[in-house]
């Protein structure tokens, strides 16, 4: 489930930057027969593709999930990709794909239901991919948002007889961190590049690697990376090790509508002034900051 962060510094509405890699840069002909079905649709591009969509009735069911397999099935030529690509998935560590949002109190209900997805190819799921159908609580179920971040891996075809090889997972893991390391169970993915940078549909395994521990803070690392599933080169990696002395944050739209139309989630506050005693920080551009002294910020 969604857990609810209450933070006391901000409450703001902010633009996510991510970039979506759908099948076309121009507007397709379905997409245009679909902007004429829907009058009132706003669209929020992100390098010359479709991030998310805006209307009061971008598709409507018997209830959110029925809404969300309707959009699916209306919107997808136009978002260039086929409908039977998605799987029920969503981004949290359960994968669960229906998330109850904006509890009000009052009434004792929910206003919203997100309904998330995650694309495939040949039936393997696509790294970093999602599509949330945002649903209104009421009559008719209606989509009101839709956000989504597609890659482009029409026609991929996975090879034959792969695995998800914990050997080879280990091997690219000692390659990268050194002897010692160790690994989660890896995932078989396609991996077609990230919301900064699109690459060739490759079969990839998505693992963490870890060496060492937070006893040994100067040599502990850990890594999620995303190797070549046939050849074991890493394609992609991340740190999940941050050092940061404080964050400045707060709960903020995941798009530029008002936090009653728009799911909410913590934001780093970029640039934020920081006072302890006599002196004066500014946040980074994620909102850590590191600052001399000791007491109240």
């Amino acid at each position: 489930m969604f857990k609810h962060c209450i933070s006391t510094f901000a409450v703001v509405s902010v633009i996510v930057s991510a970039a979506s890699f759908a099948a076309d840069s121009y507007v397709s002909v379905e997409m245009q027969q679909l902007r004429k079905d829907h009058p009132r649709l706003k669209t929020i591009d992100r390098n010359g593709r479709i991030h998310k969509l805006l209307a009061p009735d971008l598709a409507e069911g018997r209830s959110p999930i029925q809404t969300a397999e309707n959009f699916i099935n209306e919107w997808s030529a136009g978002l260039g990709v086929d409908a039977d690509q998605f799987i029920e998935r969503g981004p949290f560590p359960d994968r669960h794909s229906v998330q109850e949002l904006m509890y009000n109190r009052e009434t004792g209900q929910h206003k919203f239901t997100g309904v998330y997805y995650m694309q495939t190819a040949d039936g393997l799921p696509v790294y970093r991919s999602r599509l949330m159908v945002l649903v209104r609580n009421a009559n008719d179920f209606p989509a009101v948002s839709a956000t989504t971040e597609l890659r482009n891996v029409k026609g991929y075809k996975v090879p034959k007889r792969l695995v998800a090889s914990e050997a080879l997972a280990l091997m690219a893991a000692a390659t990268h961190l050194g002897r010692g390391a160790t690994v989660t169970p890896p995932e078989l993915m396609v991996f077609a590049g990230t919301d900064k940078e699109h690459s060739e549909p490759t079969a990839a395994l998505v693992f963490e690697a870890t060496v060492g521990g937070n006893w040994d803070i100067d040599n502990y690392k850990k890594f999620e990376l995303v190797v070549d599933a046939q050849t074991g080169e890493i394609l992609h990696e991340e740190n999940r090790i941050l050092h940061v002395d404080g964050n400045v944050s707060g709960m903020a739209t995941e798009s530029s509508g008002a936090d009653v139309c728009d799911p909410e989630s913590a934001a780093g506050m970029p640039y934020a002034k920081v006072t302890l005693g006599g002196s004066t920080e500014y946040a980074d551009a994620n909102g850590n900051f590191t600052i001399a002294g000791s007491g109240t910020i």
